[in-house]
Order: C-alpha cells, then sequence, then structure tokens
C-alpha cells in the first residue's frame, strides 16, 4: 500500500529534491533570462539588470557542470573572467573589451552544452532530471548561438539588418541581449519570422548550422530517452 506523506513533509522533500539537483536551477536560470531580459531592458538601468541575469546563468552553469576538481576550476576561472570583464565594460566601454567579454562567456557555455548531452546520453534511466538536462542543452544551443551572432554584431556593425532596412543592436554590450537571443531561438526553431535577417555571409552559415543542428537533436534526443524509457518498462 503506497505511503502518503503529509503536505509538509512532502513541500520539503521536494523544495530538497529540487535543490540538490543538477539541471533544474540552470533551467530556470535560463528561462528567467529569456523572459525577463525584453521587460527589464524598458526600464532604466535594464543594462545592468540584463548583466545580473548573464551573472545568474553563469552560476547555474557552475552548478551544473561539476564532473571534477580540475575542470571546475577552469570553469570557475572562465566564469570570474566573464563576470570581472562584464563589470570592467560597464565601466570603460571598449571594443577590445566587448570581444573578449564574449569568449570566456562562449566556452563556459559551450563546455556545459556538451558536458550536460554527454550525461544525458550516457544514462540508462529517464528522470525528471534528465528532462530537465535535455531541455538545457537545448536552451544551450540557442545561447550558446546568441553569443556568437553578438560576437558578429560587435565585429561586424552591419551583420544583422531589420526588415525596415535600420539597423538592430545585437551585441549584448549595448543592451541587444533579448533581439540577439530571439534571432537565435526563431533559429532554432525553424520558425523565421523573418524582421531580422542576418546580411554578412558568415552569419548566414551560422543561422543554416543552427537550424540544422536544432532539428537534428531534438530528432535524435526524443528518439533516445523514449527508447530509455520503454526499455525499462519492458524490464520491470
Amino acid at each position: 500500500m503506497p505511503v502518503t506523506l503529509p503536505a509538509k513533509d512532502l513541500g520539503r522533500r521536494m523544495l530538497h529534491d529540487f535543490a540538490n539537483a543538477r539541471y533544474k536551477w540552470l533551467t530556470v536560470a535560463l528561462i528567467s533570462s529569456m523572459l525577463l531580459a525584453p521587460i527589464t531592458k524598458e526600464f532604466a538601468y535594464g543594462v545592468r539588470v540584463i548583466d545580473g541575469l548573464l551573472l545568474f546563468v553563469i552560476v547555474a552553469t557552475l552548478r551544473a557542470s561539476y564532473r571534477s576538481r580540475a575542470r571546475f576550476l577552469v570553469m570557475i576561472v572562465a566564469a570570474a573572467l566573464t563576470g570581472a570583464l562584464l563589470v570592467v565594460h560597464a565601466l570603460v566601454p571598449r571594443l577590445w573589451l566587448a570581444v573578449a567579454f564574449h569568449l570566456p562567456l562562449l566556452y563556459l557555455l559551450a563546455t556545459v552544452t556538451a558536458l550536460i548531452l554527454l550525461d544525458i546520453l550516457s544514462t540508462t534511466r529517464v528522470t525528471v532530471d534528465t528532462i530537465a538536462g535535455a531541455i538545457c542543452v537545448y536552451m544551450l544551443i540557442g545561447f550558446v548561438f546568441a553569443i556568437v551572432f553578438s560576437l558578429c554584431a560587435t565585429l561586424v556593425p552591419d551583420a544583422f539588418l531589420h526588415v525596415s532596412g535600420s539597423k538592430v543592436l545585437m551585441h549584448f554590450h549595448s543592451g541587444g541581449f533579448g533581439n540577439s537571443v530571439y534571432f537565435s531561438f526563431a533559429t532554432l526553431t525553424t520558425v523565421g519570422y523573418g524582421d531580422v535577417a542576418p546580411r554578412a555571409e558568415i552569419v548566414r552559415s551560422l543561422a543554416v548550422l543552427e537550424a540544422m543542428a536544432g532539428q537534428l537533436y531534438l530528432t535524435i534526443l526524443v528518439a533516445r530517452l523514449v527508447g530509455m524509457h520503454i526499455s525499462v518498462l519492458a524490464k520491470d
């Protein structure tokens, strides 16, 4: 006969499980940054709030990336360097600081994406945290390409163009975080509204690569998770 926990104990258990999960915090951080960035942008100091959201994502990324002490130390250095460059550029805007800021952040998110993906592919049982990890990988792919697009826009100011013919702010350090993420996920999900168009050849190639990566990831991973779930049910 199943044992029903009291509501108080059940709530504590749920909070404990959530706090100790590797990927749920990162899922919350990624979704929060996507939802809050466009809202805070319209207010005073909105750019600084967006910077804070990026730092929240970085902290959650560190929590999800712990595998070995050596690799974790490298990730901490990359995270610290990203935060330091973010603060310095806010105080002293320079092009080279804007470019340098993207590099450790790109390394950090790309590495975590690979680590989580390997963990998901090697697991033998589907859990809630496994599903959260799968969601994280999909969203991280979008954020990684958003960083790359932001870097391209920093180096090539006319890399993106609005359908009206006006320029579009796409780099993180000028309040273009939302635009960069929007374009990246519109490409990843193959929605492609067409209001923002890639003008530079390198950006067009990257957009095609991201669209292919998104479709292949969903096809392969969903088949993998469904196959594992059916296998477990058959054994039970």
